[in-house]
């Protein structure tokens, strides 16, 4: 099956918001996100990826059809990441299908350098997850994200050659 990632104009900023929405939703089992009044997830960083250059949003496309979106952000030059994977989702019927790994792939492929990845400790699917694609890599760091006790990140350094195909090693 073609999976591919296709940057989100701001024509389809709608789109992208509701596929948020599910994200949320989801995350919502894990993370203490809060359903407003209005019936919608506040995601505060949403207007940013149409505004900000070092912001970049992604449709991922299965087949054609939409299957779910990653948003990616470049450092400010504080963190000790130089891109971090800001949210990750792949819709129901397209996982545990390696999909999602296909996309992580190519996603740290687009953008060489060094790759946070966070995940929250008690969402054992994305610390799964997020295990597999990082043993994928040779150049992988699992750690303590900074200032928070209840969440891992992978510190995965991609560019020419850093990728293998070895699942599982050095992770």
């Amino acid at each position: 099956m073609c999976v591919e990632l296709q940057k989100v104009v701001p024509l389809e900023r709608d789109v992208l918001w509701r596929l948020i929405q599910l994200c949320m939703h989801d995350y919502s089992e894990f993370d203490r996100f809060e359903i407003g009044p209005d019936g919608k997830f506040n995601y505060r960083w949403f207007d940013a990826y149409f505004l900000e250059a070092q912001r970049h949003p992604f449709f991922v496309r299965v087949g054609g059809q939409l299957g779910g979106f990653v948003l990616v952000r470049e450092s400010n030059g504080e963190e000790d990441w130089d891109f971090q994977v800001a949210e990750f989702f792949i819709l129901r019927r397209y996982r545990r299908a390696g999909i999602g790994r296909d996309v992580a792939r190519k996603v740290l492929s687009m953008f060489p350098g060094i790759w946070g990845i966070s995940f929250d400790d008690e969402n054992t699917p994305a610390v799964n997850f997020w295990r597999s694609v990082a043993g994928q890599f040779e150049q992988v760091l699992l750690q303590r994200e900074p200032g928070k006790e209840n969440r891992g990140r992978y510190m995965i350094t991609t560019g020419r050659g850093a990728a293998h195909t070895n699942e599982g090693e050095n992770a």
